[in-house]
């Protein structure tokens, strides 16, 4: 509806306007368009105002005020009253001036003062105070894009204290459609008829809605009440049903997609009534559903004309009132008085599993006969009402409440899979220079720079010359010293930014990184032309933005995941690191070999590009900890916070450093991750130049072959830790029994296979079979040591990750270096075994010391204690004050 009235409008204006009106004005002339701003700026005002200050008018605005959070989802939340008045008021200035445009940014919570600004034009700030139901915020601010006619009439108001959404009169407990468009209707019409006096009765619809008798015209300011900051933030917070959530999501794709054909082909709004053509586009899928939308809409209004509530009983008797769908017994005096209220009852509830009818349908059935015999006639006529009743239902809910369109998904498994997401790009910007370098720098000639005992397509045993022209001339240790200078910085703002972390949040933090990051990976190519160390440079202020990420991420972990879930939801967040290089090396190899943006520079573009994409929507989807997600649902937060298992407070926190690097289980931990980098890191950043020296690939079969590891990585890490999951749940084995068994597998298994692969030596298959097991196998590390850091120390395991994440990266440029004091001498199985034996040796040592010192059980030290100057506070989550205030 909302489109086929503004499609009218627009066309009945445009139409107008071309042949009704009554000054030519030039349209090449920005007068022309000031002078139009300045006429439809005053219409809307006062249309706006109108709105407000006549009560009737009210009736049909109130919906769009009803919602109880200003997001961009508010925009649309209009009923059809409403947007009629919008399509009609405007129309007269048709005969004057262009049609116009105004902007919908107006609705969101995020923008904050802007400045000068706020004296010329309508902000986010100024139009929030026009949504709130503060005294101060009461029928103020009512421009749309400049705020002239408001501070010339006396309705301007900035934004003082803290403001509450929502409309001040009690709103319904109901998404349902037709109760929040046309409920307030009946409300006029009950004060038009209590009133007495001709004079009384036209007040009721044309004065203001909180007037009666004896009030101002406006009603008294006093009456409005002083709004209360300790009541939950949704006054009606139902449970949905996953099915009716995935319908209205489809319904929303489907319309994103419908206005993307009209994009592309406009030419469709001309051969089809201007209209309908684009209301029927937009909003059916079938034939049959225009149908069901109009039977529905006779349906309604047969129904609320002639299904008035009987009951007359007190106000605490039970009242059955249908809330989405859904029956509830509620025996609240305050839901009961509502439905009266409104003067409708719910259909009740419809089983559409078994296609049974209850007994208020068949009372439904009997007052409104028609629509019993056209049920009778057409078998399915109800399930179509029903179906489409959710539709409309369903869009209320989309734009009530703050409710995105995503609103469907757990808030958990949007933190997961963003921060999945952006291990992605941090493993993506880590392991791509990897194959790029191949392209980078110029490849002498066989004999010196690949070995020859394993003969490849394209190397000969005589021992030709073959030269691959790149655009930089670097020697073995400097290639070694380019894939490990990223590690420089990544170690250094392990600790700080756990405790960063820690005390202030680490969702900025964490999205600065990858921010940070791709704007140097823009630069990564203009700093290599200008030599070998700006682009050094680049590589180390790139570690050292991605420094903080796997401190902030287990800080967010340890305040996001239930202990029961916590390993996969680790492992789904690590399997997005491994994803990350099945994606990016075979996309850098396929690349590299192309003209695209100048060969190799073409991935340093798209990962930037893709990281300040994620960026944008790291910060408007995530939140740093279950209390300050304004979106989650009650039922989720209440899961999480059960889930816990240990107390976390919520005071200023004294971290404990004396016991935390005093504990030999931190040195164990120390040692372990040290180990596993020590194997992975070596894997990651020297299997692509193996390839290629030792095994002869090109650079497209490279990238390819290199991915296969990590693609048995993440599906290995996912599924053991679904079973640890189930292992632990069923309490089978004691937890840190349950680690050590999956982490010696993650080291033992890839220490097997790099044997294999040395006496494989030029058999080219079993060699990519055996690395594809070795990595798959590493994944049980996830479930392995990768959870003791949240299990040993829930308030700290953003400190205990940045200090042994710090240790444990610095093979990350001490393997590559030392793997090049092997190779350099010569590129042959023997320099290459040494590498291997290298990682075994560190595998089976650091392995033993884990198992041997390492722990998964809660350390004493590992929950905070209150500073001296914070007294101790509430568990916050047992906190059932805090839960009601957390937003």
């Amino acid at each position: 509806m909302r489109v086929f009235l503004l499609t009218t409008s627009v066309y009945a204006f445009t139409w107008i306007f071309t042949n009704y009106a009554i000054i030519d004005l030039p349209l090449h002339s920005i007068w022309t368009w000031i002078f139009s701003l300045i006429v439809v700026e005053f219409t809307y005002y006062w249309t706006h105002r109108a709105l407000h200050e006549f009560n009737i008018l009210w009736a049909a605005h109130q919906f769009h005020h009803m919602a109880e959070d200003v997001n961009i989802t508010t925009t649309i939340r209009d009923s059809v009253v409403d947007l009629f008045i919008y399509a009609i008021f405007p129309l007269p200035l048709a005969l004057l001036v262009p049609p116009p445009c105004l902007m919908v940014w107006l609705h969101n919570s995020v923008v904050g003062n802007l400045g000068f600004l706020e004296y010329i034009i309508n902000t986010p700030r100024q139009h929030r105070v026009h949504h709130g139901k503060n005294r101060y915020c009461i029928d103020k601010n009512y421009g749309a894009l400049i705020m002239v006619w408001d501070r010339l009439f006396g309705t301007h108001q900035t934004e003082k204290e803290k403001i509450l959404y929502g409309v001040v009169s009690p709103t319904p407990k109901t998404y349902d459609s037709m109760i929040l468009q046309f409920g307030y209707y009946r409300d006029v019409w009950q004060k038009f008829c209590k009133v007495e006096g001709f004079c009384n009765k036209m007040s009721a619809l044309f004065k203001g809605p909180g007037w009666t008798p004896g009030k101002p015209r406006l009603g008294d300011i006093n009456d409005v009440p002083e709004v209360d900051y300790t009541l939950p933030k949704y006054s009606h917070d139902p449970y949905i049903e996953d099915w009716k959530k995935i319908y209205i999501a489809f319904h929303s794709v489907i319309v994103v997609l419908a206005f993307y054909l009209l994009g592309e082909h406009p030419y469709i709004v001309m051969k089809w009534p201007i209209g309908a053509g684009q209301y029927l586009l937009l909003d059916t899928l079938m034939w049959s559903t225009r149908v069901a939308h109009i039977l529905s809409m006779l349906f309604w209004f047969v129904y609320c004309c002639k299904h008035r509530s009987s009951d007359t009983s007190a106000d605490n008797e039970s009242t059955e009132y249908t809330v989405v769908g859904k029956g509830v017994k509620d025996v609240e005096s305050e839901t009961s008085s509502m439905a009266r209220r409104n003067g409708y009852k719910a259909i009740g509830d419809y089983n559409l599993k078994d296609r049974t009818r209850t007994a208020r349908h068949r009372e439904v059935d009997n007052r409104v006969p028609k629509v019993r015999a056209l049920a009778d006639k057409f078998p399915h006529t109800h399930d179509i009402l029903l179906l489409f009743h959710y539709h409309m239902t369903f869009m209320i809910i989309l734009c009530s409440h703050g409710k995105l369109c995503f609103s469907f998904i757990p808030a958990r498994y949007v933190f997961i899979g963003m921060t999945a997401m952006g291990l992605f790009l941090v493993y993506a910007f880590k392991g791509f220079l990897g194959v790029a370098i191949v392209a980078m720098v110029t490849r002498e000639s066989a004999s010196n720079s690949t070995g020859l005992e394993c003969p490849g397509p394209d190397t000969t045993i005589d021992n030709s010359n073959t030269n691959t022209r790149g655009d930089f001339d670097w020697d073995d240790h400097q290639q070694a010293t380019v894939l490990g200078c990223y590690f420089y910085g990544y170690i250094v703002l392990q600790v700080p930014a756990g405790a960063l972390a820690e005390l202030f949040g680490a969702k900025w933090i964490f999205g600065s990184s990858i921010l940070i990051s791709s704007v140097l990976s823009l630069l990564g190519p203009v700093a290599a032309r200008w030599g070998f160390a700006p682009f050094l440079v680049t590589r180390i202020l790139q570690g050292l933005a991605q420094g903080v990420i796997l401190p902030c991420m287990n800080a967010m972990i340890a305040r996001w995941m239930p202990k029961m879930e916590r390993s996969r939801g680790i492992s789904v967040i690590f399997a997005g690191a491994a994803i990350g290089s099945v994606v990016t090396l075979p996309l850098t190899g396929y690349l590299c070999d192309e003209t695209f943006l100048g060969g190799w520079p073409a991935i340093f573009y798209v990962l930037g590009i893709v990281g300040i994409i994620w960026s944008v929507l790291w910060t408007i989807f995530v939140f740093d900890s279950p209390e300050s997600h304004p979106f989650i649902s009650q039922r989720e937060y209440d899961y999480i916070c059960d889930g816990q298992g240990v107390e976390k407070t919520s005071t200023r926190r004294r971290i404990p450093w004396k016991s935390i690097l005093t504990s030999y289980r931190v040195y164990a931990m120390i040692i372990t991750h040290f180990g596993q980098n020590w194997g992975y890191l070596t894997i990651l950043t020297l299997l692509p130049t193996y390839f290629t020296k030792i095994l002869h690939m090109d650079i497209k079969t490279n990238g390819l072959i290199s991915s296969l590891p990590y693609l048995s990585l993440a599906l290995v890490s996912i599924i053991s830790s679904y079973i640890s999951d189930k292992v632990r749940e069923k309490e089978m084995i004691n937890v840190s029994n349950l680690r050590k068994i999956n982490n010696s597998i993650a080291f033992f298994g890839p220490a097997i296979c790099l044997l294999g692969v040395i006496f494989a030596k030029c058999d080219t298959t079993l060699s990519i079979v055996l690395f594809v097991i070795a990595l798959g196998l590493n994944g049980f590390c996830y479930p392995g040591f990768n959870s003791n850091y949240v299990d040993m120390s829930p308030d700290f395991s953003g400190i205990l990750m940045g200090i042994c994440n710090s240790i444990g990266n610095i093979p990350g440029f001490v393997a590559p270096i030392a793997a090049a004091e092997f190779y350099s001498k010569g590129q042959t199985l023997e320099n290459w075994s040494h590498v291997f034996y290298t990682c075994i040796a560190v595998y089976v040592f650091t392995q033993l010391v884990h198992i041997l010192f390492s722990t998964s059980e809660l350390q004493e030290w590992g929950i905070s204690k209150p500073a001296d100057d914070c007294p101790q506070t509430t568990n916050i989550y047992n906190s059932k004050t805090t839960k009601l205030e957390r937003i």
